[in-house]
C-alpha cells in the first residue's frame, strides 16, 4: 500500500466498528442460474468418452446417478492416486506432506512408503475435533510430536488405574484441556490415544514436551492377548516394514478352547509372489520380535483384502462375539 492510500487519522475515527445487524451465517443461499457450471450435453460427454452420458441439470431433484456413485468416485481416486506413485508423483514437486487421522505418519515403515512413493518428507499432525491440533511433528522430525504447551494442557493417565503418569517411559491415555476454546470448552477431554512422555530434547529448541513415537494407538483398541498388550500400530509397523508384502492388512484375534488365537492376513505384491517363502519367514520373525506372540499367517491375493474409506479397521477381536 502507498502512503497516499493509507487512511487519515481523523478518517479511522469514523470507521463503525458495531458488529452487523444480521450475522454471516443467516445470509440466505441464492441457488438461481448463473450460479452454478451448466452440464454437457450427452452427445460430447460420449465423444470424449464420459461415463454415464445423460440430460441433467444441477437444478434438477434427481442428478440420475448409478446407485453405486460414492464407490466410483472413490475408488477412482485410489486408482488416480496409484498412478500417480513413483515417477509421476516426483514430478509433481510435492515435498512435504502432513498426515492425520490414523497414527501412520508415526509409524517409521509407513512413513518410509508415503517418502518414497512421493519423493517427498511425511510429517505427523495430531488433534481431534472436540480439541483441536494439540501436537505436531517439527522440522527436526525428532522421532516424537511436540505438545502445543500454549494452548492445551495434555495428560498422561495410566490406562487401568487412571493415575497421573509424569515420567517417560509409560504409556498412558491422553487427557486434554483446550485452554483456547471459549464457544466449546473442553475441560479433561478423554481423547482415548496412547502414548508416553519422551525423555529427549528436540534439537530444534522448543521445550514443549514430546510424546515418544507419536499417537501408538486408540485405548478402545489396545488388547490383552495371551497376557501382552498389543496395539494394531505395532503389527502395522512390522507388515509395512517388510520388502513385497502390500500396504493392506487384517489381524482377527479368536479364542479356540481356552487359548487365545491370532490370525495375520496379508498380501504379497504380484512381482514378490515367487518370494513368498522367504517374505513369510520374515514376517513370522519380526512379529515375535516386536510383538512376543506367534501368528497364524494368512496370505491372500494382492488387491483382495478390505479397503477402507476413512478409518481403518484392521483389527478385529472375536473373543467377545
Amino acid at each position: 500500500m502507498s502512503l497516499a492510500k493509507v487512511p487519515k487519522p481523523e478518517e479511522l475515527l469514523k470507521v463503525d466498528l458495531r458488529p452487523p445487524a444480521r450475522g454471516w451465517m443467516e445470509t440466505p443461499a441464492d441457488f438461481r442460474p448463473g450460479t452454478w457450471c451448466y452440464s454437457a450435453l450427452p452427445k460430447n460427454l460420449k465423444a470424449l468418452g464420459f461415463p454415464n452420458p445423460r440430460e441433467w441439470q444441477p437444478s434438477d431433484a434427481d442428478w440420475k446417478l448409478p446407485a453405486n456413485w460414492k464407490e466410483i468416485i472413490l475408488q477412482g481416486m485410489k486408482e488416480r492416486l496409484e498412478k500417480m506413485v513413483g515417477r509421476p508423483a516426483r514430478d509433481l514437486w510435492v515435498r512435504k506432506i502432513t498426515c492425520a487421522g490414523e497414527p501412520g505418519a508415526s509409524i517409521p515403515s509407513t512413513k518410509r512408503r508415503i517418502e518414497e512413493a512421493w519423493g517427498a518428507k511425511v510429517y505427523d499432525h495430531v488433534g481431534a475435533t472436540e480439541v483441536g491440533a494439540w501436537g505436531f511433528e517439527c522440522a527436526d522430525q525428532p522421532g516424537g510430536l511436540h505438545v502445543n504447551e500454549a494452548l492445551f494442557l495434555v495428560q498422561l493417565e495410566d490406562l487401568e488405574t487412571g493415575e497421573v503418569i509424569e515420567e517417560p517411559g509409560r504409556k498412558g491415555k491422553l487427557v486434554i484441556t483446550a485452554l483456547d476454546r471459549i464457544a466449546q470448552p473442553c475441560i479433561r477431554f478423554d481423547t482415548k490415544d496412547v502414548g508416553e512422555w519422551s525423555e529427549e530434547r528436540c534439537p530444534c529448541g522448543r521445550t514443549f514436551r514430546m510424546i515418544k513415537g507419536g499417537v501408538a494407538g486408540r485405548a478402545d483398541d489396545i488388547t490383552k492377548i495371551k497376557g501382552v498388550l498389543v496395539a494394531p500400530s505395532a503389527i502395522e509397523e512390522v507388515v509395512r516394514s517388510v520388502q513385497g508384502l502390500g500396504d493392506e492388512f487384517e489381524v482377527v484375534v479368536t479364542k479356540k478352547g481356552d487359548l487365545d488365537d491370532i490370525t495375520l492376513k496379508v498380501e504379497i505384491l504380484t512381482e514378490a509372489e515367487s518370494e513368498r517363502e522367504r517374505i513369510t519367514g520374515v514376517l513370522k520373525d519380526q512379529l515375535r520380535l516386536k510383538t512376543n506372540l506367534g501368528y497364524h499367517i494368512e496370505v491372500h491375493p494382492y488387491g483382495s483384502l478390505p479397503r477402507y474409506e476413512v478409518k481403518a479397521r484392521r483389527f478385529k477381536d472375536l473373543r467377545k462375539v
